[in-house]
């Protein structure tokens, strides 16, 4: 008897495994393609699959996630890399359908999004966009601010042209403010919305434990159970709780240089002053100089200089502690 439930305790483990991905067929039409590689990412932009377009057009098949409220990516890798950048070569999108049908369109280097067919949280998402009576306005301004700061930065840099643009900053800092309470303001007739979720996620700024905790508790308590981004908020909030000043810092293993594993608790008994950067932070290797005065001044007396890259080239980091001599552990 025992055996039995627990062969059936294994059967619906591996079936709520296996039920979490179901498959999908995503098709469409990018204007500008060109034959170009077409790839689907996940919610953390880590590749899916892959295909070759047939001239502006594309087909391909993925096992996929649906029903939490997360979204997938659209990547041309041909227009740029994911990382920082002066173009966007992808877009998101909710994969809510078992087959979805997309068109996009190519200009200047940038993958912009035109339609999803087939996709109810697509639709709801761009109502609500359209319902908010500040986001053209945002737009406008937005579009006013770019040509400003590229007639200072490229044309000519006079104080009129600087006063211009930042009467223009302060501006729209001013209307993304009144867009986002906007759609804070529609959480309680939308509070089981993915599309909503993902939109105040996205825009709402969200630094503070109390920003957070007021985001959470607006909406419907299951809901935030199930949504990946609300999950992602929860953890985010677990995590600020657990650094506030005079609490134990959060635990960690990273490795050295040398490749061994360093825990920060291993480092309990000595004051540690933790300089998270990375090889390609401008204002990060500025800043080193500085650290490694305070190393000096102070490593007699107790102090440990923790420096923690961000780095995800590893020879990238290597040739950096080289460049900048540092001595201190780097992990």
């Amino acid at each position: 008897m025992k055996r039995s439930i627990v062969i059936a305790f294994m059967y619906l483990f591996v079936w709520a495994l296996y039920a979490q991905t179901s498959p999908v067929k995503l098709s469409g039409e990018i204007e500008g393609l060109n034959g170009a590689e077409v790839a689907l990412l996940n919610a953390d932009r880590n590749e899916v699959v892959r295909v070759k377009g047939k001239g502006n057009k594309f087909s391909m098949r993925a096992d996929v996630v649906k029903g939490d409220g997360r979204v997938y990516y659209l990547y041309v890798p041909s227009l740029g890399k994911l990382g920082p950048a002066m173009n966007i070569p992808y877009f998101y999108f909710f994969i809510d359908n078992d087959a979805l049908e997309v068109k996009a369109e190519i200009k200047d280097k940038n993958l912009k999004r035109v339609s999803v067919k087939n996709s109810a949280a697509m639709d709801e998402y761009d109502a609500l966009y359209r319902s908010n009576p500040y986001q053209n306005k945002v737009s406008e301004v937005g579009a006013l601010y770019n040509e400003a700061f590229n007639t200072y930065n490229t044309v000519s840099k006079t104080e009129e042209n600087l006063a211009k643009l930042k009467n223009l900053s302060d501006s729209l800092q001013m209307l993304y403010g009144k867009l986002s309470q906007s759609f804070l303001d529609m959480i309680p007739s939308n509070k089981k919305s993915d599309a909503l979720f993902l939109i105040v996620y996205s825009s709402v700024p969200m630094d503070t434990e109390a920003a957070i905790e007021n985001v959470l508790q607006k909406f419907d308590a299951d809901f935030i159970q199930r949504n990946y981004y609300a999950k992602e908020l929860q953890e985010r909030l677990r995590l600020m709780k657990g650094s506030e000043v005079g609490s134990v810092a959060p635990d960690f293993e990273l490795k050295d240089a040398q490749g061994n594993l360093v825990k920060l608790s291993s480092l309990r008994g000595r004051y540690v002053l933790i300089d998270f950067w990375a090889s390609w932070c401008g204002p990060c290797r500025k800043e080193i100089p500085n650290v490694k005065k305070i190393c000096s001044e102070y490593k007699d007396k107790g102090l440990q200089v923790l420096g923690v890259s961000i780095d995800k080239d590893e020879s990238k980091w290597r040739k950096a502690i080289e460049e900048e001599q540092l001595e201190y552990l780097q992990l």
